[in-house]
């Protein structure tokens, strides 16, 4: 699943195909979020959630 904040659809989805890209060797993406100040939370497939922030 891709979440977004309104008009940034492009960045996520490109986002989501690099992450998934370095990540698909051990791991597997389940969702994506970019919330309003552009940070991402990725959940794997597992469940772990991972944030990364501009800071």
């Amino acid at each position: 699943m891709l979440y977004e904040p309104q008009g940034s659809e492009k960045d996520v989805l490109s986002a989501y195909y690099i992450i998934n890209a370095i990540l698909l060797s051990d791991f597997h993406l389940k969702d994506i979020r970019m919330t309003n100040r552009r940070a991402w939370k990725l959940t794997l497939q597992d469940d772990i959630q991972l944030e990364l922030d501009r800071k």
